[in-house]
């Protein structure tokens, strides 16, 4: 078990002052980012030399609404290694042991021609059934008249992929531009912003997401988000011309 300690910001907070979901999951990447720069795990050696992981699928649930302050741990097991793909366990922890949130990753190491590379032997001992354990709190009532004080509730945490295939003729199009700001150090756009990106096509905030990635964005693209209800949520596919880049299901509060 590998963990990281957080502590929100204000401006991490959205106009409804509680933590969005495509925060959380900067918070699980920064997590995963401090631990394979851990020598122990033997990655470092190939990040210096342009190995790098990229998350194909991830499936996250915000487990209780938290706003300002709040401090809390993030955690990660390494749950299974195989040769080129690993699946991690992580969760959100606030420091009295409530959960706020938990996700499932699957990840591909590749090589620096972004061609599947075979995870070292070093990180398959890292594998771990260690359990995640936490507790849930009652809802609690913001203080009255209190900007800094929203109020907090227990959300349904289900971490079932319920990505569907194909994209249905009626699904509505909506068109966007990749920006340089929307990319991170690897020159394309970073995970977190394909949800940002769905989030404001549908004027509303997630409060779980199934996203699968197939391929990588750059600043410049010209991209369309499709959209369409689904039995699991409302369904999102982002193209770059025929190409399908990513796909999501998002069930929102």
């Amino acid at each position: 078990m590998f963990q990281v300690p957080v502590r929100v910001r204000g401006y991490e907070c959205s106009v409804d002052r509680t933590v969005p979901l495509p925060v959380v999951l900067s918070y699980m990447e920064h997590c995963r980012w401090v631990w394979i720069l851990d020598p122990s795990l033997g990655l470092v050696e190939g990040l210096h030399t342009g190995h790098f992981f990229v998350v194909h699928r991830q499936t996250v649930a915000l487990a209780r609404t938290f706003g300002i302050d709040t401090r809390a741990t993030v955690r990660a097991a390494l749950r299974t290694a195989g040769r080129v793909s690993c699946e991690v366990d992580q969760d959100l922890v606030r420091d009295d042991g409530v959960l706020l949130a938990r996700a499932r990753i699957t990840a591909v190491w590749l090589g620096p021609g972004g061609r599947m590379a075979r995870i070292p032997d070093a990180t398959r001992q890292a594998v771990t059934d260690e359990p995640m354990d936490s507790t849930t709190a009652a809802d609690t009532p913001g203080r009255a008249r209190s900007f800094l004080a929203p109020d907090e509730r227990n959300l349904a945490v289900e971490l079932e992929r319920k990505l569907e295939p194909g994209i249905p003729e009626h699904a509505a199009s909506h068109a966007l531009v990749a920006r340089r700001s929307h990319c991170d150090m690897f020159g394309h756009v970073n995970g977190s912003h394909y949800l940002r990106m769905f989030e404001d096509v549908d004027g509303t905030h997630a409060h779980r997401a199934d996203i699968e990635y197939r391929g990588q964005a750059v600043a410049g693209d010209a991209l369309v988000v499709r959209t369409w209800d689904g039995p699991g949520g409302r369904c999102h596919a982002l193209q770059r011309g025929d190409e399908t880049l990513c796909r999501a299901v998002l069930a929102s509060t």
